[in-house]
């Protein structure tokens, strides 16, 4: 709202590249600003055509970003979150982390620019670090390594004895179920 100019009082979207579109000024870069700070951009940009604008910027409704995760994820796939999101939601909203390794790998997050940025999710999740759940923007793409997978043999008593795959940090006994457990061993 332009205080004393109704005809300068919009309704604005923020675009993903973070500019809004503007009557007389055009584009006015505004991302990660706050209400108070947007109004004093606004204005400074007005200041060409009106003299002394008053400006003041209302949050109507807070916009959804797409985010897509890959890799080691229970559902890989673009999910629709949030604007205020970070890694973690991402990694929720896929249904959290696959397999059952130990130890956590790097997860890679790109913007939508491309910048490339490294998360430990060690850290993150193992240490408890919230430093590294960085916001995510629309068009991030998340990827996380999946564990490597290993192929074991097994035999003995069990249900299935032969090959089975499991990941990289899995224990012994992950093998064992997989192969399936047999009663007989469990009654020796």
């Amino acid at each position: 709202q332009v205080f004393g100019d109704s005809t300068l009082s919009q309704s604005v979207t923020v675009l993903p590249s973070g500019d809004i579109s503007y009557p007389l000024i055009g584009r006015v870069h505004v991302a990660g600003e706050s209400p108070e700070a947007a109004s004093k951009t606004i204005a400074a940009a007005l200041k060409k055509y009106v003299r002394n604008p008053v400006v003041t910027v209302i949050l109507a409704q807070q916009g959804e970003i797409n985010v897509l995760v890959l890799g080691g994820v229970q559902h890989t796939g673009k999910y629709q979150l949030t604007s205020a999101a970070r890694l973690t939601d991402a990694v929720a909203a896929a249904g959290g982390l696959a397999g059952t390794a130990q130890a956590y790998p790097t997860a890679k997050v790109t913007d939508y620019s491309g910048h490339l940025e490294e998360v430990s999710l060690q850290k993150l999740y193992g240490l408890g670090d919230t430093s590294q759940d960085i916001p995510v923007t629309d068009g991030s793409i998340v990827y996380i390594p999946s564990p490597a997978t290993i192929d074991v043999e097994v035999s003995g008593a069990v249900d299935h004895p032969g090959e089975v795959e499991i990941s990289q940090g899995d224990r012994l006994s992950m093998a064992i179920a997989k192969a399936g457990n047999s009663d007989a061993a469990d009654s020796d």
